[in-house]
Formats: structure tokens, sequence, C-alpha cells
């Protein structure tokens, strides 16, 4: 069956990598606080907002290690709870007002944002969606 959604996204995605002077494939590893090497799985078990928080919200936090031009970059991340309402509402539409769907929140709290550190100095700020495996927006501070 044809997916018009996606064959758009991905002309879309082939524009915007032509349209780049440059750019680079990095592939991260979880690592641990400390930065030692875990797994190159990067599955972080998020979960829900209904539940009994840790006292020191060590499960809300995600350690990634980046190796991108012989420079280690790491991720220090915690779920961002108040990214969405616990109460949002996703509404699709599928081409006009009678063909709609609403679906209350069941997703899993899967986005994150911390600092990202190089050589022990912050360098920058991070927010990644791991919804879909890792996409990414990263700022960078100078």
């Amino acid at each position: 069956m044809r997916n018009p959604c996606a064959e758009r996204g991905g002309a879309f995605r082939e524009h915007f990598i032509k349209a780049l002077p440059e750019y680079h494939v990095v592939s991260p590893v979880r690592v641990d606080a400390s930065g030692h090497f875990l797994s190159y799985g990067l599955y972080h078990p998020l979960t829900s907002g209904r539940r009994k928080r840790d006292l020191d919200g060590s499960e809300d936090r995600v350690y990634y290690r980046i190796s991108h031009e012989e420079k280690d970059l790491f991720f220090n991340l915690t779920v961002n709870r108040r990214f969405l309402s616990n109460n949002y509402v996703v509404e699709k539409r599928y081409g006009n007002l009678s063909h709609v769907k609403m679906m209350a929140s069941s997703a899993p709290r899967c986005h994150l944002s911390g600092t990202v550190v190089q050589q022990g100095t912050r360098i920058g700020m991070a927010a990644l969606s791991a919804c879909h495996g890792l996409i990414r927006k990263l700022g960078h501070v100078e």
C-alpha cells in the first residue's frame, strides 16, 4: 500500500541532505555517568508519568557518547516530563473533517533534555526525541 506521507518525508530528507554543505554520520553509544561504555543499544526504558518517582531520579537519566572528529561528546540527559501535559489529546485527520481520530495521551515519556560535555567542560544543551529512535536537535554554545 502506498504511503504518500512517507514518500514526501523521504523526498524532504533527500533534499535537506543535498542542501547541506557538509554533514557527518555518527553512531551514539550508551554509557554510564562516568562515560564508560554500556551498550550499542540505545533503548532506555522510559516510563509513563504515573509512577512513584525515585528519590534521586536515576531512572529518568540516560547518558550517551558520540565520537565526532576525534572528540567525544557526552550527553547527560533527563526525561523531560514537562514537555507534554499528562492530559494532552492527539487529533489525527485523514483528508477532511469527517475522517478524524481522537486519542487520549498514552505515549511514553520519550523527550529528553540536558547538557553536552566535552573533556569535562559543558559546551551546550541538548534536546532529543527518543520516541522513534534518536532524532536530535542540538544547540551549541561557544
